[in-house]
């Protein structure tokens, strides 16, 4: 070579220049494997279907596999999670196909379970989830949070037959209490529904849990927990012949229903100051069980204490049982009153207006005023068809019968006309009221 150079020869007449990393023989296949799983947190509760390790065997050509593992911290040989695994053959002429296969190991030693793939990429990415889970949310709605203090829900799930599996969990919902969730791992994908059965905790003390309570199925991932109770009973009560010496009447109340096992018991109040009228409201599980019994006191300010027991013909204990028809009416049974009666017929409803309009709702309201500052007012709707109306009102001077009274009518199409209004209502003394066509 020195010879050609000391004579002026052109050396790249003598020379092949040759680039050896088009040639396959010379060339490497290299991947990077990167590893994604689902390992428990740290300080997590420890589960069967815990992720520990995934061991990755990639294979190229002929030549033996190539292992790797990865755990969540990626301690000793092992890589941590998403850690990048980087694997070097000799290239095999025509050959680009890594083949590889991750065994998932888990914490219950007698399930794995193993995933494989090819990839003729330079990265392959090997996502690992947990086998599935059983999720479903739990949160309440519309519960009367004034008569119930926590729900009690137990949920249960089992898992098919192939790899049986059953869980069951329970949970304290409360007025604050924030949405809660069922989560659970499982072997499978989730096919099969949750059982939920639901325990109400009374503020009075009672439990109710009914059939329809019990193994409740829920196919969805969502479970709204509602009233246990469909309907209301609402009791009306009013004090009558009250006097200057007169400072409150205490009503005690009590429902029963005894087949549910179900008690409420209430305390309602009457003062000049806090209202004649209340309305006592119990929540129902059988509506058509609504009668109640009830038991009044009357304190006046000399001292004096008159009871529901000293009306006569009053049961022997004072407690009178009565429907969802009647209202309680308390007064002293020693004072000189009687009633007013005023009866409201309904004609309105059946000739309709002078228009030809329908007329299928008329509200009614007659009031007495016994004292200045002080009067009572009462409300009745008329649905069409419905008959006449007897008002009462207990007096004390059965030659003061002077009271007031107005309404609305509902027509149809939608249409309300008002006959009289509180501020300018119709005056009378008669003993009938007749809801007619206004003039």
């Amino acid at each position: 070579m020195g010879k050609l150079i000391a004579e002026g020869e052109d050396l790249s007449q003598y020379i092949l220049e040759v680039d050896l990393s088009q040639d396959e023989f010379y060339q490497n296949r290299e991947v990077g494997i990167k590893v994604y799983a689902d390992f428990p947190a740290a300080g997590a509760t420890p589960l069967p279907t815990d992720i520990l390790f995934i061991e990755v065997t990639a294979h190229y050509g002929d030549g033996p596999g190539r292992s790797m593992t990865w755990d969540a911290l990626g301690g000793g040989s092992s890589l941590g999670n998403g850690g990048r695994w980087q694997v070097k053959w000799h290239k095999v002429p025509d050959v680009n196909e890594v083949r590889w296969e991750a065994r998932v190991r888990f914490r219950d030693p007698t399930h794995e379970y193993i995933l494989n793939g090819t990839s003729d990429k330079t990265d392959i990415n090997i996502p690992v989830a947990t086998p599935g889970r059983a999720r479903l949310r739990l949160d309440h709605v519309g519960m009367p949070w004034n008569i119930v203090q926590y729900v009690e829900a137990k949920v249960l799930f089992r898992q098919g037959d192939a790899d049986p599996q059953e869980v069951e969990r329970s949970f304290i919902i409360a007025e604050q209490s924030d949405e809660q969730w069922f989560d659970e791992a499982i072997w499978t994908k989730r096919t099969q529904p949750f059982f939920a059965t639901l325990t109400y905790r009374l503020k009075n003390g009672n439990e109710i849990q009914q059939a329809e309570h019990r193994n409740i199925e829920v196919k969805g991932d969502r479970f709204d927990i509602k009233s246990p109770f469909d309907q209301y009973l609402d009791v009306p009560i009013q004090g009558k012949w009250t006097y200057p010496t007169w400072i409150e009447d205490i009503i005690d109340l009590e429902y029963r229903d005894d087949a549910n096992q179900y008690v409420m018991r209430g305390q309602v109040f009457l003062s000049g100051k806090g209202g004649l009228r209340q309305t006592w409201s119990v929540p129902l599980l059988n509506a058509s069980k609504r009668n109640f019994k009830y038991f009044w006191t009357r304190r006046n300010q000399e001292g004096g204490i008159f009871t529901s027991q000293d009306v006569p013909g009053a049961p022997a204990d004072g407690w009178f049982e009565v429907d969802s028809n009647s209202v309680v009416i308390t007064g002293d049974p020693n004072a000189n009153e009687d009633m007013l009666r005023v009866v409201v017929d309904p004609v309105i409803t059946i000739v309709g207006m002078p228009d030809g309009a329908e007329v299928i709702r008329a509200v009614v309201h007659v009031a007495y005023q016994p004292a200045v500052g002080q009067i009572d007012v009462d409300d009745h709707i008329f649905n069409k068809g419905d008959t006449a109306w007897t008002w009462k009102q207990h007096i004390k001077d059965l030659n003061s019968k002077h009271f007031k009274w107005w309404a609305e009518y509902y027509l149809k199409p939608f249409r309300r006309v008002s006959v009289g209004t509180p501020e300018n209502p119709f005056e009378s003394d008669a003993e009938t009221v007749i809801l007619e066509p206004p003039q």
